[in-house]
C-alpha cells in the first residue's frame, strides 16, 4: 500500500511525500515558469527545501531550463549568463541527474527561423535518494502529441517487483480548467492509498496538462 501526503502545491509544483515498504522520501513534480525571474524564485525556494530536508529528494518534470548549452540541438547559441540560476540549484542543492536511456533532447520547437530540440526534462535526486535506489534511472519515451516527450522514471528497476515508477508529462496550458483539474489531481493523490497499488489519473493530461502515474505493480 502507498501512502501520500500532499505536503504543498502551486501551478508550478506538486510537492508530496511518498511511504512504501518501510521506505519514506519526498518527491516534488515540477512545470518551472516560462519567465526567468520566476524560474530563479521557483530554484532558491529548491534551495530552502534542500537546506531543510534531512532525508530522500526525488525532483521530476519541465525544469524549463537548462544547464549547458551542449543539452541544447539548433538555434542561435544562448549566453553562458542564462545557465546560472540551475547551475546554482545544482551546485548546493545536492541534486543529480538520474541515469537515463532514450534520446534525453525531451522538448522541440520552432523558434523562428530554427527547429530547436533541447533537455528541459528531468529526473534528478539528492545523494540519499541516490544511495537508497542505486540503480534508479529514467526512461524518455517517444512524442506522443505533446513538444514534451513523456518519461518513466524506475527507482529499482532490476528487482522482480516494481517498487516504484513515475510518470510525469507536464504542459503549459493556461485555459480556464486548469485550476479546477489541478485541484481535482491532488483529491485523486490524496485517495491513492484507497485504490491499492495501481494509481494512474489519465484525465489530468488533457484537462490540466498534468499527467502523473503511481505505479507499483508486479513484472
Amino acid at each position: 500500500m502507498i501512502k501520500i501526503d500532499i505536503v504543498y502545491s502551486n501551478a508550478n509544483l506538486i510537492d508530496i511525500f511518498i511511504e512504501y515498504e518501510g521506505k519514506g522520501f519526498f518527491a516534488s513534480f515540477v512545470h518551472s515558469d516560462c519567465d526567468r525571474k520566476q524560474r530563479k524564485l521557483q530554484w532558491g525556494h529548491f534551495l530552502n527545501l534542500a537546506s531543510a530536508r534531512d532525508s530522500l529528494w526525488f525532483v521530476t518534470g519541465d525544469f524549463n531550463d537548462l544547464l549547458y548549452e551542449e543539452k541544447k540541438l539548433g538555434g542561435p547559441a544562448r549566453p553562458d549568463s542564462s545557465f546560472v540560476d540551475l547551475r546554482i540549484f545544482f551546485s548546493k542543492g545536492d541534486p543529480f541527474d538520474l541515469r537515463d536511456s532514450g534520446d534525453p533532447l525531451s522538448w522541440k520547437g520552432q523558434l523562428g527561423d530554427y527547429l530547436v530540440k533541447c533537455r528541459l526534462d528531468k529526473a534528478v535526486a539528492n545523494s540519499l535518494w541516490a544511495e537508497t535506489y542505486p540503480t534508479a534511472r529514467c526512461q524518455y519515451l517517444d512524442y506522443e502529441g505533446s513538444d514534451h516527450k513523456p518519461k518513466f522514471s524506475f527507482f529499482e528497476p532490476d528487482s522482480k517487483r516494481r517498487k516504484g515508477m513515475f510518470r510525469y508529462e507536464q504542459r503549459l496550458n493556461d485555459n480556464g480548467g486548469s485550476e479546477r483539474s489541478h485541484s481535482k489531481c491532488l483529491a485523486k493523490l490524496k485517495d491513492c492509498d484507497d485504490q491499492g497499488q495501481n494509481c494512474c489519473y489519465p484525465d489530468m493530461q488533457s484537462q490540466s496538462g498534468i499527467k502523473l502515474n503511481i505505479t507499483t505493480a508486479d513484472e
